[in-house]
């Protein structure tokens, strides 16, 4: 008989003394940041986001829902007409349901936290200033790790660096 032996292999070949993350975890984190980057935007009242203007605009106008679930809602309406679009259904694209769910849901969470810290032109302006880096480097983890944070970028269908492809891949470009 033979023995099968498993060969390990090295997610950061070619980058020693870098930090590298799988695809996922880095797509997890930047989820976390960006929310509560966007919620602590939102709660400055010193500007949003362009891709978050349209969700937080429709939550002024139909309180019924909340900020979390108007993001969700947009979300899904921008995958569902890119796949019409395109004429062609993605299975990958699904997983942007899960990602935005997962944002929307933490944008809440943070959204009900947020209100509880003090609040006055100079706070106003430290969260401001604390939420402009922060979403700038939830937009990059997943970059880091060539892991498609939106469905234009997805049509590999995993992040390089999962655990089912460690080797890093060129991404397509973005549209």
């Amino acid at each position: 008989m033979h023995s099968v032996q498993a060969v390990p292999q090295r997610v950061n070949a070619g980058h020693e003394g870098r930090i590298v993350l799988r695809g996922e975890l880095a797509l997890t984190v930047a989820v976390i940041i960006n929310s509560f980057a966007v919620a602590l935007t939102v709660y400055a009242g010193l500007g949003i986001s362009p891709v978050s203007s349209f969700p937080y605009a429709v939550s002024l106008v139909f309180p019924f829902l909340t900020l979390g679930t108007w993001t969700y809602l947009f979300q899904g309406a921008l995958v569902i007409t890119l796949m019409i679009l395109r004429r062609r259904f993605v299975p990958t694209y699904l997983f942007s349901f899960v990602a935005g769910f997962f944002f929307g849901t933490l944008l809440d969470v943070f959204g009900a936290w947020l209100p509880h810290l003090p609040l006055g032109l100079g706070w106003q302006i430290l969260y401001f200033a604390v939420s402009a880096p922060l979403s700038g480097s939830a937009l990059r983890c997943p970059t880091a790790a060539s892991c498609p944070s939106s469905p234009p970028t997805s049509s590999r269908g995993t992040c390089p660096r999962s655990s089912a492809n460690p080797t890093p891949t060129s991404r397509p470009p973005m549209i």
